[in-house]
């Protein structure tokens, strides 16, 4: 006799639809993916063009209260021929290794972010914000306890979304003052006061590079009347890609958003008076200021060697170029096949090229 209720026995997928369907789901997936991803970069890039555009104006609400802007990092004197140099007479501040380095333009205009209560915890007038060098801090970390608990905080305001590194073990920074451009002078033995990059011979390639034709330099007092190429054609601060990440007790020469200057012990004397500050071998370089000598992206990754490559070279995970901030405030992104010479003259703040960014 035929069951009513067998007629209406719902039927069960076959191998083969069951097949098809996945093969949809998986379509979609991969037609959705990449817009989600497109989606996501594009919201990354926009934090980041934000985050420098905040970084320009605490450096413009810092010069409206100082009537200049921070200095690049504050350098307080030097090692020479074993001998303690001070750039003034009456100052009893500390030396650390070869030199005495003080508060960078991140720390300084912390209070202009918004940020006053960690601007507190930083000595800005002894501390020392040399970065950490595994010949010493790593071994002896109670021994500079301001470079430890202080600059070895975590600061998201310095950071880019679009950087895989900036996690909790590997944070560093994104944006670095930018304290000149050109092709660099290489200088052995002793340097003077110079108008262009000058490269250190003790690192070579690439080379740690110091500059004093920007905004953002070591012992910089720039104010916008001295910016004669115009605040439209001049760069400010750079988005990096190539700062060194290595957490403090590995090997290498890492530093944080809050490290001032790097100077290296082998040869007792600091690099950063090569440019108008003094006279002294050159081997070392800013750790949170960079230098427009070469092609944006154009060095390779990883970049290990202390700081050389991040003082030398600007670039960013974002594709086809980097963001950088205009001394008018602004923040344009730069295209990696922007010409070397017009990318060199918008680091230089009186070259008497004053075209903007193209």
């Amino acid at each position: 006799m035929f069951s009513p209720s067998s007629s209406h026995r719902p039927r069960a997928f076959t191998l083969i639809e069951l097949l098809v369907v996945i093969a949809i789901i998986a379509i979609l997936i991969g037609l959705l993916l990449p817009a989600v991803q497109k989606v996501r970069e594009a919201a990354a890039r926009t934090k980041c063009q934000n985050n420098l555009k905040q970084l320009a104006l605490a450096c413009h609400n810092y010069h409206d209260a100082n009537t200049r802007f921070p200095e690049g990092a504050k350098v307080y004197g030097y090692v020479s021929g074993g001998a303690l140099v001070r750039f003034s007479a009456t100052d009893t501040l500390p030396i650390y290794d070869t030199a005495i380095s003080g508060a960078p333009w991140s720390v300084l205009i912390l209070p202009y972010l918004e940020q006053s209560a960690l601007f507190e915890t930083f000595n800005v007038n002894t501390g020392n914000f040399r970065g950490f060098q595994n010949r010493w801090y790593s071994f002896n970390p109670t021994a500079y306890p301001d470079q430890w608990s202080r600059q070895n905080v975590r600061n998201k305001a310095y950071e880019c979304p679009s950087d895989p590194n900036n996690i909790a073990t590997t944070y560093g920074t994104n944006y670095l003052g930018v304290m000149g451009g050109g092709a660099t002078t290489t200088v052995s033995g002793t340097s003077t006061a110079a108008n262009t990059p000058v490269a250190n011979t003790y690192v070579s390639s690439p080379a740690r590079v110091f500059a004093n034709n920007g905004v953002l330099y070591a012992n910089s007092r720039t104010n916008l009347a001295t910016i004669s190429d115009g605040t439209s054609s001049t760069f400010l601060l750079a988005e990096t890609k190539y700062f060194q990440t290595n957490k403090i007790g590995t090997a290498g020469y890492p530093g944080t958003w809050a490290s001032g200057i790097h100077a290296n012990w082998q040869f007792g004397t600091d690099a950063t008076v090569g440019l108008g500050l003094g006279t002294a071998t050159t081997a070392g370089c800013g750790v949170t200021m960079t230098a427009v000598v070469n092609g944006l992206n154009t060095a390779a990754l990883p970049a290990t060697v202390g700081f050389c490559v991040s003082s030398n070279t600007q670039g960013s995970f974002h594709q086809g170029g980097a963001y950088f901030a205009l001394c008018d405030g602004s923040v344009a992104f730069v295209t990696n096949n922007i010409g070397l010479g017009a990318l060199r003259n918008l680091g230089d703040r009186n070259d008497g090229n004053p075209a903007g960014v193209p």
